[in-house]
């Protein structure tokens, strides 16, 4: 496949990308297009929950309207994966359970999907599936982030618990 500077479909569809979600954030939109029909964009943090909007609608939208696939990152994220390793903050993430048996607990019942945080109650988290960015959502005061089991994000989990990636939250902010 061409580089994407040479690829003139990934640039217009990377030029679409940043126009759609111009509209949830003010800062700068960087694109990398994966291939055809999937791209990941890198926001400034702050703006990652506007961009995703409440249950995703934001970029489903976006993503239904392009037929392209959007994993949306803070900037944070767009370096070397050993700041993934060790977080700037210093703090330990929490992992888990299939990573290192850490305090995260995924709970399903007939409705809902729950992750269990306690550690996290009343803190705005980003939510990762490996490596990758997945949602960010506030933890109750009862250390839950709860998740319709039908949506989307919550069969995702589903599904990478079930291949035994790790699931982690990281504070937002801190």
């Amino acid at each position: 496949m061409p580089p994407e500077d040479e690829n003139l479909a990934w640039n217009l569809a990377g030029r679409e990308i940043k126009q759609e979600l111009g509209r949830f954030t003010d800062g700068p939109i960087e694109v990398k297009m994966l291939s055809d029909n999937k791209a990941v964009v890198y926001i400034d943090d702050r703006d990652v929950p506007a961009a995703i909007g409440k249950g995703g609608k934001n970029v489903a939208g976006i993503v239904n309207k392009l037929s392209i696939g959007i994993d949306i990152k803070p900037f944070s994220e767009f370096g070397p994966a050993k700041e993934e390793e060790a977080p700037a903050d210093g703090r330990p993430s929490v992992e888990g359970v299939s990573a290192n048996g850490q305090s995260i607990e995924l709970n399903v019942d007939k409705k809902n999907l729950t992750v269990m945080s306690p550690e996290n109650s009343g803190r705005i988290v980003d939510v990762f599936g490996g490596k990758e960015y997945l949602f960010t959502a506030t933890v109750n005061d009862n250390g839950e982030i709860i998740i319709s089991k039908t949506s989307g994000i919550a069969q995702d989990m589903l599904r990478r618990y079930k291949e035994n990636e790790s699931i982690r939250l990281k504070p937002v902010g801190n």
